[in-house]
């Protein structure tokens, strides 16, 4: 009881007193609370819940900017963007029972799903996306539809879409973007950020729900489209050495594809640049080659047993999940540009830089007292190293060891330059480090370091194996040791436009340093056109130099696999052109450089200099044994001056068309053909070419093979001397191969004469 009536017993001032500070207290920290709250949002933190509140009354559209247009060298557009919509809707502004059948129609215009369609628009909401990068017939087939049945849903906002008009053309060059706009690979990646511009963007006030609230706030902010760049790339040229690596792809079928580069030697411009497998920059992710589909369809691995020296394709078994990882593997392999990132073993045409490197260290010089003596085997420690097929040349000199292309010589050269000397030169010459050139992903080289190197390692160095370099920097190196010995940097891009063509940047040529005498580098010029002058690569009327190659992959002994190489440089009186073909592991006819690679350096060099305005010397004072003539260019020429200027070099011609001005040629300019061959001249733009199917010439002899061609239209050229073309000599290969469907007038290059085979 007692305790009852405490509870009962009223508040005494004390406990009043009590309770009115614990009240102030509480009322006092909670006003200090909130007033720090205040003071944090409305001043310390105020930009973040300014953005907060923005971006719950704003809605932000974003306004893609143009990526600027890749041209070629002659202003041919090769990469520009299109103007393209994304298709949004206002499902607010949409009759519930009319969404079914728009939903239908909608999904006909957009070839999309129906029901994937009608999910997207039956939301309260009042903006969503259905489609992106919609073509403008589709965008205007939308507008009708909606105009035509008074419908206010429909949203298009202007994108931009990449479109590479020429297609393949030079695809692992210029590259491509993803979806997101944005450059990947090739000149696309490089520059990307001088090609993609400044987005811009349109801001409009939107309720809580995130509707648009008509008649309220709305701001644009103009997109700034990018700069475009002009490439060195000619397309003339690039389409030259395309058509050389299909033909190499038909008359080789190499299973690693084969690359080819045209370069400046003066500049370090790349003029063309090709591999032979091709994609659709409109669809890279589609497998394009027939040898990357071939692969797909049977899938195999290379295994090459060391202890054995012997190697096979072996068949993989692959589920359905190591198919597409397969796939995806083939399809990265087909974007790759084997000119700058493969590597590839050199072989003979890498005694360039040793014979370039031993004239200038005065080991050898080009004067004909120096003789080597060859004796067909060098030894080196334990080593012994054989002339390739066991061939013994004797006395040689300087001009005679590039032509024969002696492995003692240059094993002998390496040792008497010494580790530290030759690795010195690999230096000077660029072929350790990367060339430089604007693409991404350049690949380097896999060389000895002078610590590391044996006198073994050396012998093999100096005459091209046991290392690897990428093409680009084996034409570098080249061009560095025939232009009067100074390293170049190779590039693409020659000029950097802004949006109203106004040239804002341009590439200077730059000489990283002098790697060699002028006079060394005529004399490798002089051996180099001695190796052409000996085989069935040289070109009527032209000093070339050249050198070609052949190596075992990754120096498998005995595997059957090998890389094979021609180099050349032309005129030798002036160099300006370099040209390398690299074909990867052929598995068709021969596998030697001068063969497979030689011919078709041959076809490039042979149509780019007449094109360039590089002209045939005009010393005709030996012309006893010209089995050719060089056709003349005749496009945009007026008939009349084609027909006095073909009469010149003793060519017939037949005309198709009424027009009085050639628009096109068979064969082309620049190609040689023998006396009295018919030219195909058509002079009105939108006439067909005639085609025939090349016969076999194999086995013929050249008078015969000359009357069978001749009837059937077609030329016939050849590149040895007349001594033996009414000889007992018989046909032993043709330039394009039995069965083949050409263009009447077309040019088959034949020989039959016995060359040296380089190794």
């Amino acid at each position: 009881m007692a305790r009852n009536n405490e509870e009962n017993r009223p508040m005494t001032g004390l406990m009043k007193r009590r309770l009115n500070v614990f009240v102030t207290l509480f009322i006092g920290l909670l006003t200090a609370y909130v007033g720090l709250r205040l003071v944090g949002v409305s001043i310390i933190d105020q930009d973040k819940y300014k953005t907060y509140a923005a971006n719950q009354q704003v809605s932000t559209i974003t306004i893609n900017a143009n990526r600027g247009t890749i041209y070629d060298s002659d202003m041919n557009v090769l990469a520009s963007s299109a103007t393209v919509w994304t298709v949004a809707v206002d499902p607010s502004r949409i009759e519930e029972e009319d969404r079914s059948r728009i939903a239908a129609d909608l999904a006909a215009i957009l070839d999309m799903d129906s029901q994937t369609v009608y999910e997207k628009i039956d939301q309260d909401l009042q903006y969503v996306e259905l489609k992106k990068k919609v073509e403008k017939d589709i965008a205007d087939e939308l507008r009708d539809y909606v105009s035509k049945n008074e419908y206010t849903f429909l949203n298009l906002i202007e994108d931009t879409k990449r479109y590479y008009p020429q297609e393949t053309m030079a695809a692992q060059v210029i590259g491509f973007c993803n979806s997101d706009g944005e450059g990947i690979y090739g000149i696309e990646s490089y520059y990307d950020d001088v090609l993609s511009g400044t987005d811009g963007k349109i801001v409009t006030a939107v309720d809580g729900k995130n509707r648009e609230i008509p008649s309220s706030y709305e701001k644009k902010y103009d997109a700034e489209d990018g700069n475009s760049v002009v490439l060195t790339i000619d397309s003339t040229i690039q389409n030259i050495v395309e058509g050389a690596m299909a033909d190499i792809t038909t008359a080789s079928n190499p299973n690693g594809g084969a690359c080819g580069i045209v370069m400046n030697v003066n500049t370090g411009e790349i003029l063309g640049m090709a591999n032979s497998v091709q994609f659709d920059l409109n669809d890279p992710y589609t497998l394009y080659s027939d040898l990357y589909k071939n692969k797909l369809e049977n899938p195999t691995e290379w295994q090459y047993d060391y202890s054995t020296r012997s190697g096979e394709y072996v068949e993989l078994d692959l589920n359905d999940e190591e198919l597409s990882a397969y796939e995806g593997e083939l399809i990265y392999s087909q974007w790759k540009n084997m000119a700058t990132m493969d590597q590839y073993n050199p072989g003979s045409v890498f005694k360039v830089i040793t014979g370039s490197s031993a004239l200038e260290e005065g080991v050898v010089d080009g004067d004909a007292n120096f003789v080597f003596q060859c004796t067909g085997t060098q030894q080196v420690a334990d080593a012994i190293y054989h002339c390739d097929g066991g061939a013994v040349h004797g006395s040689e000199d300087f001009n005679a060891i590039v032509a024969n292309s002696c492995n003692c010589a240059f094993i002998w050269m390496g040792q008497q330059l010494g580790i530290s000397t030759f690795n010195r030169y690999l230096e000077a010459f660029g072929i350790t480090e990367k060339t430089g050139i604007d693409l991404p992903g350049e690949g380097t080289s896999t060389v000895y370091d002078t610590e590391d190197m044996s006198i073994v390692d050396l012998a093999s160095e100096s005459f091209g194996q046991s290392l690897a370099v990428t093409p680009i920097q084996m034409i570098t190196a080249v061009a560095a040791a025939t232009n009067g010995g100074n390293l170049v940097q190779p590039y693409l891009v020659s000029e950097i436009l802004d949006q109203d063509g106004t040239v804002i940047s341009k590439t200077q040529p730059n000489v990283k340093r002098q790697v060699i005498s002028e006079e060394a580098s005529q004399d490798i010029l002089e051996a180099m056109e001695a190796m052409v002058d000996s085989s069935s690569v040289d070109i009527e009327g032209y000093r070339i130099a050249g050198k070609s190659g052949t190596s075992q992959i990754n120096n498998e002994e005995n595997s059957g696999r090998y890389v094979a190489s021609m180099v050349m440089v032309a005129p030798v009186e002036d160099p300006q052109i370099a040209v390398l073909v690299v074909v990867n592991e052929p598995t068709s006819g021969s596998y030697y450089g001068s063969k497979v690679a030689g011919p078709y350096a041959r076809q490039i060099m042979e149509r780019v200099l007449p094109y360039l305005g590089i002209n045939a010397s005009t010393d005709s004072s030996d012309t006893s044994n010209s089995m050719t003539t060089s056709v003349p260019v005749l496009s945009d020429v007026s008939l009349e001056d084609a027909q006095e200027q073909l009469a010149n070099q003793g060519l017939s011609y037949q005309v198709y068309g009424d027009g009085d001005t050639v628009h096109q040629q068979s064969p082309a300019g620049g190609v040689s053909v023998a006396p009295g061959s018919t030219v195909i001249l058509y002079t009105e733009a939108d006439i067909s070419a005639q085609k025939v199917k090349v016969p076999s010439l194999i086995g013929m002899s050249y008078y015969d093979a000359q009357q069978t061609l001749n009837a059937l239209g077609l030329n016939i050229s050849s590149n040895s001397d007349a001594s033996n073309a009414y000889g007992n000599a018989l046909i032993d290969t043709q330039s394009i191969n039995e069965g083949e469907m050409v263009d009447v007038g077309t040019a088959i290059t034949v020989t039959y004469s016995v060359e040296v085979i380089d190794g």
